[in-house]
């Protein structure tokens, strides 16, 4: 079954068809017609010609199914140009330009109860003192794509994603920026407990303040996996496990953390996994929390002017790990840009072979020796000869795992 394209616009006067831009639905109507069971196969393409100031709480009980997922989808000019990247390149935040803008007023949010909806490219803002998107109980296999979702609000008990059921996960946060700018907050950014949730390339970011916050905490849940997201300045936790979920925290960066990751105070019979994780500038790497020690594995790993060791981990495992301090190791940290500088010990040092460790590979004018870029990867040409010159022409090869 073939998507159905339908259109929403915050200058609509309501009364459309939705079926082209000019006869376009409100934001109102789109929820209306998800709400009414008409969602599978359908994409809301919501155009960012004004803001959509929700006075209300939004509540979506009615979703797509499993081959036919209900998107409402953000763009500008021409349906699909909403995804503009991060500027700069592979290391900073999302560009909004061609988002639209969501706002929710004082204590009102979005609430999510219905299944196989996508999310994508949309600008959410709102100051609640508690989630500013709940993802309820039958809120499973959704999905957050290319989004930025900011919560201002200033309470302890303010988050900006909360899965509020252990029946909801299965869901999918990619490639989104999330930001708490609360100062005393107790709870996460991202609030999860639902099963098998995916967090892939995010920035999650909390503004400076309480001890007791988190980037993303784990109430409770299984199978999750945190790949390629970077976490700024939460002087809490980065990432608090849940007590008995196998967590894996793959190519991933932390930056001005209190504690970059932590278990909960509890025996977790399953080890956590760290792989190409980048850890610097923060109060501790790792904590095993409980006195009798926790398990980990961690597969090249980099740690630097982190002021304390990590804990409670007992005879933990630790593999290729980089610790040389060269003074720093990021482009414009000060600024948010997180890529790596070419001569970072970090860099070519990641695992699989020559990828550098973290969430934001490096950047240089000149290609270095196993460099990987737009599809090629730059080395060393022993048919070119031995001059300087002829060692660094570049020379294709296969991308993947091997290479």
């Amino acid at each position: 079954m073939a998507i159905a394209e339908r259109y929403v616009s915050a200058l609509a006067a309501g009364g459309g068809d939705g079926l082209t831009g000019d006869t376009a639905w409100t934001w109102a109507e789109m929820l209306a017609d998800i709400e009414a069971g008409n969602g599978a196969s359908r994409r809301y393409n919501v155009k960012a010609d004004a803001t959509y100031s929700r006075a209300d709480n939004d509540a979506i009980t009615v979703g797509g199914a499993r081959s036919q997922p209900c998107i409402v989808r953000g763009y500008k000019t021409a349906i699909g140009d909403g995804n503009l990247g991060r500027s700069p390149v592979g290391g900073g935040p999302l560009v909004t330009t061609n988002m639209p803008v969501v706002t929710y007023a004082s204590a009102q949010n979005l609430t999510v109860t219905g299944a196989y909806l996508v999310f994508e490219s949309l600008n959410i803002g709102g100051s609640t003192g508690d989630r500013l998107v709940a993802l309820g109980s039958g809120g499973t296999y959704d999905s957050f794509v290319n989004c930025n979702v900011v919560n201002s609000s200033t309470g302890n008990n303010a988050r900006v994603v909360q899965q509020t059921s252990t029946t909801t996960g299965h869901c999918i946060f990619a490639d989104c920026d999330f930001e708490s700018v609360n100062s005393g907050q107790i709870y996460g950014v991202l609030d999860l407990q639902g099963a098998s949730n995916r967090i892939l390339n995010c920035r999650i970011k909390r503004h400076t303040g309480a001890s007791s916050s988190q980037g993303i905490r784990f109430s409770a849940g299984s199978a999750t996996l945190i790949a390629y997201c970077v976490f700024t300045e939460c002087s809490g936790v980065g990432v608090l496990l849940a007590d008995a979920a196998p967590q894996n925290i793959i190519g991933c960066t932390f930056y001005k953390q209190g504690t970059c990751v932590a278990f909960p105070n509890a025996l977790r019979a399953e080890p956590l996994l760290l792989a190409n994780v980048m850890m610097t500038d923060s109060g501790k790497g790792v904590d095993g929390t409980h006195a009798s020690a926790n398990h980990l594995l961690s597969l090249y790993g980099r740690r630097r002017n982190n002021t304390g060791a990590d804990t409670n981990l007992g005879d933990s495992l630790y593999y290729n790990q980089v610790t040389t301090d060269l003074g720093t190791d990021y482009l414009d940290a000060a600024n948010g840009d997180l890529r790596l500088l070419q001569t970072s010990p970090a860099a070519g040092a990641g695992w699989f072979r020559y990828r550098d460790i973290g969430a934001c590979q490096r950047v240089g004018d000149t290609p270095q020796p196993h460099d990987v870029r737009s599809g090629r990867l730059y080395g060393f040409n022993t048919q070119l000869g031995t001059s300087k010159q002829a060692q660094y022409q570049p020379y294709l090869v296969d991308l993947g795992v091997f290479v």
